[in-house]
């Protein structure tokens, strides 16, 4: 009776082992094949591309201080919209065009396993090319900037882009020289920062960046107090405006 009893724990064990896998990079279990369907693996990188028809925006207060500012005043943005998705179980018109981007940044030979049924919020870019900023302030901001004038000349747009990361093999982190055993080690570290001043990135082709950003003020105003702004992101194809409350 116990070889019987035996047999059987082993078996339940052998079944358990085979439904749930381990996945390789991200700190989850996920579903086999048993009990999710097929699941086809990620080809590339980036989960997801956004084509931005809705802008936000807030205060965002960085605590470390650079070399002129007792603090650096930023404003938090962020593009939210329809956004492409590399189907995994079948060809929609959706990861259709996810292909298409993806085959024009040359993202579809990522090296390491992605299992597409759990979302990676992280990895989506925005595909519509920044050809302008404004940000007008209401208030009189200093002698320079009086009210109803542009900032963005005293604003530097700071974004970050997995461009370089893709195009050099998916072995490029920034100054980090490294290789395909160090991937899972690096695996957040794949972005460059893009730092632009707000009245020149016209002449910057700002495109497959984050869908999150920032607008850092490079100098404070004369009085301290709430200032209101009104920040436009000029695309290739349309506009988005939004409003934000500022205290200085």
């Amino acid at each position: 009776m116990k070889p019987l009893i035996y047999v059987l724990l082993f078996a339940v064990c052998v079944f358990c082992s085979c439904e749930k896998e381990s996945h390789p990079l991200l700190d989850y279990t996920v579903e086999t094949e048993q009990e999710q369907g097929i699941i086809s693996l990620a080809t590339g990188f980036i989960e997801g591309y956004l084509d931005a028809d809705a802008l936000g925006c807030s205060q965002n207060i960085v605590e470390n201080p650079d070399e002129t500012l007792e603090y650096q005043p930023s404003v938090s943005c962020w593009l939210g919209g329809n956004t492409y998705y590399d189907n995994y179980k079948w060809v929609t018109e959706n990861s259709r065009v996810y292909s298409e981007y993806a085959s024009q940044i040359g993202d579809t030979a990522y090296p390491q396993t992605i299992y597409r049924h759990v979302p990676r919020f992280s990895e989506i870019v925005v595909v519509n090319e920044i050809v302008g900023i404004e940000v007008i302030c209401h208030e009189d901001f200093d002698e320079k900037h009086k009210a109803g004038c542009s900032v963005s000349d005293i604003i530097n747009f700071r974004g970050n882009s997995p461009i370089n990361y893709i195009k050099s093999g998916y072995k490029y982190f920034g100054d980090i020289e490294t290789n395909q055993q160090t991937l899972d080690k690096y695996y957040f570290y794949s972005y460059d920062v893009i730092t632009i001043n707000a009245a020149e990135i016209s002449n910057k082709n700002v495109q497959f960046y984050k869908y999150e950003f920032y607008l850092d003020f490079t100098q404070l105003p004369e009085k301290s107090g709430t200032y209101s702004f009104d920040v436009i992101v000029k695309f290739t194809d349309k506009e988005l405006k939004t409003g934000v409350m500022m205290i200085f």
